[in-house]
């Protein structure tokens, strides 16, 4: 009973010696981690303005001499003193040994950022105004020995506006790993897609999750996006998928999909400035891609359309050259074009003109071809289209032979005749001759259905469509009809 009594008086007294020694050495340690993180934080602070002539001050810095220091009200200063970016909490893991040895790459485990509101617009004129030095180069392998082994970013929102557009990204959380066995870093992100494109009118909205790996010098990097619940509102694609991978200069990125017939990918050559896109679809029906919370009579008119493509197009952004050649097919149901109908097409063109080398649709109330050719500088239009029929609702049949021809600017149109049933209608002709910013244009028509009566009678229509404001003044002349 004794040598028990003695034992626990001596296990009190080593917990009393223990706690007097912490309490004895936790100043020096909290005092020799605050210089050590100052001291790291003033390097990364000096870096970062010398690339690019931001500054970075924080409120407090709390350390514990256990494992863990937390700061607080991280600013980030343009040179002219306004607030670029606020991080209201930032957590830093960290072991005592290693910092106490300098080897700040294992000394600081991990970092937890909670909290970051950006103005991207503000960040974006920033960056617009840094002078970047052709001869510096971004070496992963030295920032690998900067950055912790893990990096988590938490709730973060980045606003963007300007007159084309406005764009939330809500941010949910941002994964970086960066294992010191290996030459890459790895990377997870997930957030959330708000945006309203006012050109057309519309708003964006969807989930996105964003993976992949770094490499040291970036060859076989790799990334991989995923969206979801993509939608405006309307219609919605429930989901795409993306990969994207960097080698020897070279850009790659296509879509994954196990299930729809459609395959979109994309290369860009770095060194040579290539560009390449290519989609190809196979019996695509837009039904299985899209649906829809509302318009569920749209759906219905296309549940039967299908479409077959090959296209291609190549630019180079050196030479500000464009190729493009589209192979394509479609299914056109009934409740779309009535009777239904089967339209082909053949198209090829480069950055001066472009060529419908071949249309044709066939249907059991419309039939008709066409070759055509458009040089995009002179608004040159030129080829013919041929309607052999197309049946109304009311049973008449319209045919007509339609020839373009180039004028030094713009083009004419000319239809030796228009059947309508028994009636024809002759000499149609169209002119429309580009401006500066409008188009000039006049149209003709004559009816000689009563020539023996009497005479022929004649529409004319001349005017111009002003590109700006989307208006059209015109001048309408009727005679005998």
């Amino acid at each position: 009973m004794g040598s028990l009594y003695k034992n626990g008086r001596v296990r009190s007294y080593i917990m009393i010696l223990l706690v007097f020694v912490a309490l004895f050495i936790s100043a020096p340690v909290r005092k020799v981690i605050a210089t050590r993180v100052d001291e790291r934080v003033g390097f990364m602070s000096s870096f970062f303005k010398d690339k690019t002539g931001l500054s970075i001050t924080y409120e407090s810095l709390s350390p514990s001499v256990l494992s863990s220091f937390y700061i607080r009200n991280i600013n980030v200063y343009d040179e002219d003193k306004n607030i670029v970016l606020k991080i209201t909490k930032t957590k830093v893991n960290y072991s005592i040994l290693s910092l106490l040895r300098k080897d700040m790459q294992r000394g600081i485990s991990s970092i937890v950022v909670d909290g970051i509101d950006l103005d991207v617009d503000v960040l974006v004129n920033i960056l617009n105004k840094i002078q970047m030095d052709n001869t510096v180069t971004l070496d992963l392998h030295e920032i690998k020995r900067h950055i912790p082994g893990n990096i988590r970013l938490k709730n973060i929102n980045l606003e963007y506006s300007d007159q084309i557009m406005s764009v939330l990204l809500g941010v949910k959380n941002i994964s970086l790993r960066n294992p010191y066995e290996k030459n890459t870093i790895e990377f997870l992100a997930s957030a959330n897609f708000n945006g309203s494109f006012k050109t057309v009118g519309q708003k964006i909205a969807s989930k996105m999750e964003i993976s992949g790996t770094v490499t040291e010098d970036f060859n076989d990097s790799q990334l991989n996006l995923k969206l979801r619940d993509i939608t405006n509102g309307d219609f919605k694609i429930s989901k795409l998928n993306f990969h994207a991978s960097y080698a020897d200069h070279i850009i790659e990125a296509h879509t994954i999909q196990s299930v729809n017939p459609i395959s979109l990918g994309c290369t860009y050559n770095s060194s040579s400035k290539d560009f390449n896109v290519q989609l190809r679809t196979e019996k695509l029906r837009p039904v299985s891609v899209i649906s829809a919370n509302s318009r569920q009579n749209f759906i219905r008119k296309i549940k039967d359309l299908s479409l077959d493509t090959d296209t291609i197009i190549k630019c180079n952004f050196t030479d500000n050259t464009i190729n493009f050649v589209s192979d394509s097919k479609a299914f056109i149901p009934d409740a779309l074009f009535p009777g239904g109908a089967e339209l082909a097409m053949s198209l090829f063109g480069n950055e001066e003109k472009a060529e419908l080398t071949d249309f044709m649709i066939n249907g059991n109330r419309c039939s008709a071809d066409a070759k055509l050719s458009f040089i995009y500088e002179t608004k040159q239009l030129s080829g013919l289209v041929e309607i052999p029929q197309l049946i109304l609702d009311n049973g008449k049949v319209i045919s007509t032979e339609l020839y373009f021809d180039p004028l030094e600017k713009g083009f004419m149109a000319f239809s030796p005749q228009l059947f309508v049933g028994d009636r024809a209608l002759t000499a149609l002709q169209l002119t429309v001759l580009p401006q500066k910013d409008s188009y000039d244009f006049n149209f003709e028509v004559y009816d000689y259905s009563h020539f023996d009566e009497a005479e022929p009678g004649i529409l004319s229509l001349d005017g111009s469509f002003l590109n700006q404001s989307k208006y059209i003044q015109t001048n309408i002349t009727l005679k005998s009809i």
